[in-house]
């Protein structure tokens, strides 16, 4: 019988308002553990430390109930970044400082040291593993479809017309049957994690976007065909997912997902018995689609271009600690709100600070 897990990640950016921190935690995330509790399902929360942080000023209760639904054995609390961020735009100690931040503030929320690992929008840097090993993590969640660009032969083409470089990928990977199951990737002689996949098909039928089966009309029907269609000789399904996509509407359709799945999957981090040879090392990663609005526009590169000026200069403790708030990807992916603004400003601040303390030391 096929299991089901389920993980969840949260994330707002600093600018957020109370009553956006409050609908965010009300309306999703204790909704989820409400529903994980009557259904007696465990859950993966994968929340930032920048919502965890909101949350504490602006709705308690739901810190209390995540504290409740871990000592019950109902969540797992994941380590992240501590703000939403893109890997591919930061140094590799900016990417240290964020996830040492982030395994902080969970130490002092919830007296727990993490184990698993959930990457913001699932991109993937070579090193992050060693992050994750400094502050206790031993285990991964990543895309299934980096399974199978770490898993794909590569080969090289030159057209015969202009000479252009083709790379053509083919795949040798065994489909579903490798990753529905939790395996293991080998960095080195000595760094070993274990790694389970999220199924990138099954959340993108069931719950992704507003599409998902769970947010149908009739999501019963919905949720019963999807499961029909995934559900085979596959070991394990997991799904994961914002945990916006689950409120309002999607309620009943959720559920309904609760109710169908088989066997529960606990995240225990231990590879599986019928663990699939250990992967070598993981290639860089980040989903299709993904690059085009976090670093390939006109406004992403300005903005991940200050960033990186900042992180050239001097700053103070208190100027670091707003320093990695501005890691986040909310400039790049929201245009048109006004409030992105801070991000620059904040950005300009610490440059004119740094200007000035340099003037000041050459005098």
């Amino acid at each position: 019988m096929t299991a089901i897990g389920y993980c969840w990640y949260f994330h707002l950016p600093v600018v957020s308002t109370p009553t956006e921190t409050r609908d965010h935690a009300v309306g999703s995330l204790e909704l989820i553990l409400s529903m994980h509790s009557n259904a007696q399902r465990k859950v993966l929360i994968a929340a930032t430390a920048s919502f965890l942080e909101l949350c504490e000023q602006h709705s308690p209760r739901s810190l209390d109930l995540l504290r409740e639904s871990t000592e019950a054995g109902l969540s797992e609390i994941a380590l992240t970044y501590a703000y939403d961020t893109d890997p591919f735009e930061i140094s590799h100690q900016r990417a240290r400082d964020l996830i040492d931040k982030d395994a902080h503030v969970k130490s002092r929320l919830f007296d727990m040291a993490p184990r698993w690992f959930v990457p913001a929008n699932f991109g993937w840097i070579p090193g992050t593993e060693r992050h994750c090993q400094a502050v206790g993590a031993d285990a991964l969640l990543l895309d299934s479809r980096h399974f199978d660009e770490a898993t794909s032969l590569r080969s090289w083409h030159w057209s015969g017309g202009d000479g252009e470089v083709q790379v053509k990928r083919t795949s040798t990977s065994m489909g579903s049957w490798e990753t529905s199951r939790v395996g293991r990737v080998d960095f080195s002689n000595t760094s070993q994690m274990t790694v389970a996949w999220r199924d990138w098909s099954a959340t993108q039928a069931l719950t992704f976007g507003n599409t998902g089966a769970i947010h149908n009309a009739d999501p019963d029907l919905a949720v019963d065909s999807a499961w029909t269609a995934l559900e085979g000789e596959q070991r394990q399904i997991i799904i994961a997912d914002d945990g916006d996509r689950v409120r309002g509407q999607s309620r009943r359709g959720y559920a309904r997902l609760l109710d169908l799945a088989g066997e529960p999957f606990d995240w225990s981090p231990i590879p599986s018995p019928e663990m699939v040879a250990p992967l070598t090392g993981l290639p860089a990663y980040l989903p299709p689609g993904t690059s085009s609005f976090l670093h390939d526009s006109t406004d992403a590169r300005s903005y991940w271009k200050l960033l990186r000026e900042v992180d050239g200069g001097a700053l103070s403790q208190g100027q670091r600690s707003e320093y990695l708030a501005l890691h986040d990807v909310f400039y790049a992916f929201w245009p048109d709100v006004s409030r992105r603004r801070y991000y620059i400003e904040a950005l300009l601040d610490l440059i004119e600070s740094q200007r000035t303390l340099s003037e000041g030391d050459l005098v």
